[in-house]
């Protein structure tokens, strides 16, 4: 469970995908502290520095948690930053993430930098014409 202090201050947690990756978000759950409802100022979900998702003076149930739930194939990119706050009696728990896998090798690809582009042509053409043996 997480939750952030002091109350004048939000949460911030930052999912980032591995190079060539994407972070897919599936759901979170939110509970209210000690047994008793809560109002959740803020809640705001990021996608690459873009709001996908936000809800203000949200009530957060603090005997059965409140469950967000995402499609991961709209909710994804490299960088995903879950952001709530205004209440400290209100925890995240059980976010439930995925990376997805990188792009297949390209064989044109020459110089391996996950990009085909001029300077794979350049690799290309500067050993144009070489044989075995020179």
């Amino acid at each position: 469970v997480a939750y952030h202090s002091p109350s004048t201050e939000g949460a911030r947690i930052i999912l980032t995908a591995d190079a060539g990756h994407e972070v897919r978000l599936h759901s979170f759950q939110m509970g209210g502290w000690y047994r008793s409802d809560q109002t959740l100022p803020f809640l705001q979900v990021l996608v690459d520095g873009n709001p996908v998702f936000t809800q203000a003076n949200i009530t957060i149930s603090g005997t059965t948690a409140n469950t967000f739930t995402f499609d991961p194939n709209t909710v994804k990119g490299r960088v995903i930053e879950i952001r709530f706050g205004g209440n400290w009696s209100v925890g995240i728990d059980n976010i439930a993430f995925s990376q997805t896998g990188g792009c297949e090798p390209n064989p044109a690809d020459v110089n391996n930098d996950g990009v085909v582009d001029d300077a794979d042509l350049l690799e290309v053409l500067f050993n144009f014409g070489w044989r075995c043996g020179d």
